[in-house]
C-alpha cells in the first residue's frame, strides 16, 4: 500500500529513513556479536578470579561480584495463559498502550542503499 498524494515522502526523506533503518539493523547484529564474544571470555576467564576481589592487570581494573537479580513476574504470559488479575495485582499492571511502529525498508526494485 502506497500513501495517496496527500500524505507523502520525498525521494531523498524515504532514503534517509532507509539508510538509518539498515544502520541499526547492522548496529543491533553487531551488539549480538560483541555481547556473545563477551560471554565467551568471561565463561574462559571466571575460574580465574576470586570473588570480591579487584585486581589489576596492565592498567585495567577486573573485579567479579555476584549481583542479586531481582523478582519478575511475567504478566502478559500470565494473562495469555488464561488467568485473571487480582486485585491486588492490578495496581501494580498497566494495560498495553500504543506506539508508532515503522517499516522501512527497500522496495522489490530497489537494491539497499550502500549495497554493491
Amino acid at each position: 500500500m502506497t500513501a495517496s498524494s496527500t500524505h507523502s515522502l520525498l525521494a531523498q526523506q524515504a532514503e534517509a529513513l532507509l539508510a538509518v533503518e539498515q544502520r541499526v539493523e547492522r548496529a543491533k547484529g553487531q551488539l549480538d556479536l560483541a555481547e556473545a564474544d563477551r560471554q565467551k571470555l568471561r565463561e574462559r576467564y571466571r575460574a580465574r578470579l576470586p570473588l570480591g576481589v579487584e585486581i589489576e592487570v596492565a592498567g585495567i581494573r577486573v573485579k567479579v561480584s555476584i549481583a542479586k537479580t531481582g523478582a519478575r513476574f511475567a504478566f502478559a504470559a500470565y494473562i495469555k495463559a488464561g488467568h485473571k488479575l487480582t486485585a491486588a495485582m492490578r495496581d501494580f499492571y498497566s494495560e498495553p498502550g500504543e506506539r508508532d511502529a515503522w517499516l522501512v525498508r527497500p522496495g522489490a526494485e530497489r537494491k539497499a542503499i550502500g549495497a554493491r
